[in-house]
């Protein structure tokens, strides 16, 4: 039996929560020409997101959809190679044809057709003729999609990971060929919302006001305790409303949480989840993490060891610097609370959502309540 609970990559609507007004405002903007930028927290869903919209443009138009993570490219030789691979296979069928089709059209990379040593499905490789021409062959990949006749959508996830490149101007050199493509439309997406920010908001920016900013919230409690119903019931499985209720309040409604709570539970083959058995699981999870999570207080000063701790506790914080936050948890002065906050926010362990800080990992939060 399939579990239900999807923790990695994308199964298909099936196995998907909701996200139906998000998808259709995504659908109107690649409509109608707009591109967006699609921004989070970490393990909020973006990617499945991507994926189920694209399914959806797939069904509804004759817009062709493109997916790229660019979080393993480090320069723009590798984003470039990405790029086209990512391209002309999602874009065309693998074959000989194709292969000519890329060498009329690029003269500064060689195609290469490599095969899959387990499932025999072929892929495309890149290799630049010389080093010293990788912005031309970006230039030609836009040149490829400005030429064609059909419509494509583009998505990018961690868009921010640019930011980060070693070759100077990246984003200038990128908008200016996105801002001549009539026929593609793109999906900026990525986890490091401050930079995403920085990068389409700010004036001296070559992004700026290019793209509309689309802030990818929980999925609605009804309608995630509705799904969660609905898979253990039509898999032989019984869950209250309350415990469903509880999974959710202990995971604070954070999707890679849910799933994976909820993923270990069913795993259990139980055929009634009890109360009892949601916190022994979630014990256990806990538990099995403790290698990292003390690797963590090895990694953090005293101070932000006590400061983290004092969130996760509280149950995240509006007002870390306040008197009634300090006093509650004897923690020192406002500056040096505020210093161990930005550090922790700077190293992905806290992050700000609607003007309250929280512990990222939603699971360490629970650790550092019970056992910190």
């Amino acid at each position: 039996m399939k579990n239900p609970f999807i923790i990695s990559g994308y199964a298909g609507a099936e196995y998907f929560c909701d996200r139906e007004k998000e998808s259709e405002r995504l659908l109107q903007a690649a409509k109608n020409g707009r591109n967006i930028v699609l921004a989070s927290i970490r393990r909020l869903g973006k990617t499945g997101l991507i994926k189920f919209f694209h399914e959806i443009l797939k069904k509804e138009t004759d817009i062709i959809p493109v997916y790229l993570d660019i979080m393993p490219t480090v320069d723009l030789s590798s984003f470039t190679s990405l790029l086209a691979k990512s391209v002309f296979e999602q874009t065309s069928n693998i074959s000989i044809r194709t292969i000519n089709k890329i060498k009329k059209w690029f003269s500064s990379v060689t195609p290469v057709i490599s095969y899959d040593a387990f499932t025999g499905q072929p892929s495309l490789e890149f290799k630049f003729l010389s080093s010293g021409q990788v912005k031309q062959t970006l230039e030609e990949i836009f040149n490829y999609l400005k030429n064609d006749k059909r419509r494509f959508l583009i998505s990018i996830d961690e868009f921010q990971q640019i930011a980060f490149y070693p070759e100077k101007n990246i984003e200038a050199i990128l908008r200016s060929h996105i801002q001549n493509l009539n026929n593609v439309t793109f999906i900026f997406s990525g986890s490091k919302k401050h930079i995403l920010i920085e990068m389409f908001t700010k004036e001296n920016k070559p992004f700026f006001q290019s793209s509309e900013f689309m802030d990818l919230g929980f999925i609605d409690k009804e309608k995630y305790s509705s799904f969660i119903h609905n898979k253990f019931s039509l898999n032989g499985r019984t869950i209250s409303n309350e415990n469903i209720d509880y999974i959710l309040k202990q995971t604070r409604t954070h999707t890679y949480y849910v799933q994976f709570l909820c993923n270990v539970i069913f795993s259990s083959a139980k055929r009634v989840i009890q109360k009892n058995d949601i916190d022994l699981i979630l014990n256990q999870i806990l538990l099995n993490n403790e290698t990292i999570y003390h690797s963590y207080r090895n990694l953090l000063t005293k101070n932000q060891w006590i400061v983290l701790k004092a969130i996760a506790i509280n149950g995240g914080v509006e007002e870390p610097s306040s008197s009634n936050f300090l006093k509650k948890y004897n923690l020192s002065s406002p500056s040096s609370v505020i210093l161990a906050v930005n550090s922790l926010i700077d190293k992905e362990l806290l992050y700000e959502e609607n003007n309250k800080i929280y512990v990222s990992d939603q699971f360490f939060a629970l650790w550092l309540k019970y056992y910190g």
